[in-house]
């Protein structure tokens, strides 16, 4: 198994006790007197690998589907919760680059042979809904991406292809100055607030201080101005300031100053003086300033009279290095109308996908939707295959929970449940499986016994989805979430659901993830078994 270095939680007897993990490989034993003994698992070390296979896309659905069409999350009626879907990405320490990619990232732009080739259907009028696509930092705030909707034309390249939504050496806060604006955000991370003068006009258009030619231009007065960037709130450990300048028609007593703040400009360190002519880029470290509320200020010190001019460009605050984490993507048709159903594939790398690069893990945490679309013929069946991975880490019985499968029309498919090692199977044929609008929960019994938790961890779930016929071929989609025996009685109140297990996507191989898991024996040695009151037992508890 692989080395924990984090301390790993321990569930017994549904409390929570924290225990040092041992070393690589190795195993813990020690005598205990009991009554009862339960040992499980929930480890958060980021693992590496894995993206959604070609063919087994995810099929969010528009807000106005309605549940009856298979979407509980989206829809907005007759009772759906009108919530994204979630997925995370684990981003584990010392990550150069972080690309994650969305396959057939637009909604129909494709036109009307999309949905026999299996990606975006539309049931009605035309695509005309919309997902919108949101980057959430382990910090809880949101990062800039490529594109953020998609539709009907775009994001350009899309259709049918892999598209980077998100890629970063480093989080950004910065500034181009491509647009007369004081607002202008063009980092990963927006800025606190924009540009704010101080004793000029506050036009960016005019004035000793102004944008023009696509910089920022200091002029004659006693001027300066500054902008502040929540550099804590958007997670930032380390951070370099970093521009361009350069000097127009400058004599050699022309300064201008470039001050931090870390206490939004209570108090001011110098970083540089800029005395006459020069040009060039700069760098300066301003870790020590990381704040709720940084500042950074440019400010004209002497000079620069008439047509003298500090031009300034790039300004940027850049993180050096990617946060690990769990980084979250949200896919959100709640408010998009519509309804029609989005195909689309989801997977992260350090810019090289496949074999060359390091791939990373992506679960989706509580909900994901499975869903095959019609062949286009008249009587042609279809059906689709999705192989998961269920993280399994606690209890001693789990539950599968699934949404409109449609069971009720015909044969909706199946689902079979392998545990960690394939000791234990559980097979769900269609007859166990959900029927149109309405949740069932199944119990996934059972792989442990009071004696030996060895097969928590890692499961597989091979999940297929079928159409049916009443009496035209239909299109068949459902949701589906795993959970442990804590789960409240569905419907799901919210999501992520409370008492849920993440659920993998395989690795670019196909394979399962490479997950931490945790084992307990426990051993009879001497008196009584099984264990009386006011006898004593004597147990060996090997903890590996």
């Amino acid at each position: 198994m692989p080395e924990v270095r984090s301390t790993p939680v321990v569930r017994k007897s549904g409390l929570l006790h924290h225990a040092r993990g041992a070393g690589k490989g190795r195993a813990r034993t020690g005598l205990l007197a009991l009554t009862a003994a339960a040992a499980l698992l929930v480890p958060t070390v980021p693992a590496r690998s894995a993206s959604t296979p070609n063919g087994q896309w995810v099929t969010p659905q528009g807000s106005s589907a309605g549940t009856a069409n298979g979407d509980y999350l989206s829809s907005n009626s007759p009772d759906g919760l009108d919530e994204p879907y979630r997925y995370f990405v684990e981003v584990p320490p010392g990550l150069s680059r972080l690309v994650i990619e969305l396959f057939d990232a637009d909604l129909g732009a494709g036109g009307g042979t999309e949905d026999t080739a299996g990606r975006d259907r539309d049931r009605a009028g035309g695509f005309d809904g919309e997902a919108t696509y949101t980057l959430v930092h382990p910090s809880g705030a949101t990062r800039n991406v490529r594109f953020t909707t998609g539709n009907a034309t775009g994001p350009t390249g899309a259709d049918n292809s892999w598209l980077a939504l998100f890629d970063s050496t480093g989080d950004t806060v910065r500034d181009e100055f491509g647009a007369v604006s004081y607002a202008n955000n063009d980092g990963a991370v927006d800025w606190a607030g924009n540009w704010t003068e101080v004793s000029d006009n506050s036009n960016p258009a005019s004035g000793d201080l102004m944008i023009s030619g696509g910089e920022l231009l200091i002029q004659d007065g006693a001027n300066y101005i500054y902008r502040q960037a929540d550099l804590a709130g958007d997670g930032f450990s380390t951070a370099t300031l970093t521009f361009d300048f350069r000097t127009v028609n400058v004599e050699s007593s022309d300064t201008v100053r470039v001050d931090v703040s870390g206490n939004g400009g209570s108090s001011w360190v110098t970083l540089d003086t800029f005395a006459g002519a020069g040009s060039g880029s700069r760098s300066y470290n301003i870790s020590a300033y990381i704040a709720a509320n940084t500042r950074i200020r440019f400010i004209r010190t002497a000079g620069y009279s008439g047509n003298d001019e500090f031009r300034i460009d790039d300004v940027q605050i850049r993180e050096t290095s990617i946060d690990a984490g769990h980084w979250e993507l949200r896919v959100d048709q709640s408010d998009g109308g519509g309804d029609e159903i989005n195909a689309l594939g989801i997977r992260a790398h350090d810019g090289t996908s496949g074999a060359g690069g390091t791939e990373l893990n992506v679960y989706y945490d509580s909900h994901n939707q499975y869903g095959v679309n019609p062949t286009g013929s008249a009587s042609g069946a279809n059906s689709r295959s999705y192989d998961y991975y269920p993280y399994i880490t606690s209890g001693c019985t789990a539950a599968k929970n699934d949404f409109d499968y449609d069971s009720n029309s015909g044969n909706a498919g199946s689902q079979v449940f392998r545990s960690r090692t394939g000791a234990f199977t559980q097979t769900f044929t269609s007859g166990s499986l959900s029927s149109n609008d309405s949740w069932r929960r199944d119990t996934i019994n059972r792989w442990t016994t009071d004696t030996a938790s060895t097969d928590y961890g890692v499961w597989s779930l091979d999940a297929t989805i079928n159409t049916y016929f009443t009496p035209a071929v239909n299109g068949n989609y459902a949701n589906l979430y795993v959970s442990n025996f804590q789960a409240a009685a569905n419907p799901p109140a919210a999501n992520p659901t409370a008492n849920a297990f993440r659920v993998y996507l395989p690795t670019d191989a196909g394979a399962a993830p490479v997950k931490p898991y945790l084992e307990q024996l426990l051993t009879h040695k001497s008196g009584t078994n099984p264990v009386l009151a006011g006898q004593t037992s004597r147990w060996q508890v090997t903890i590996r």
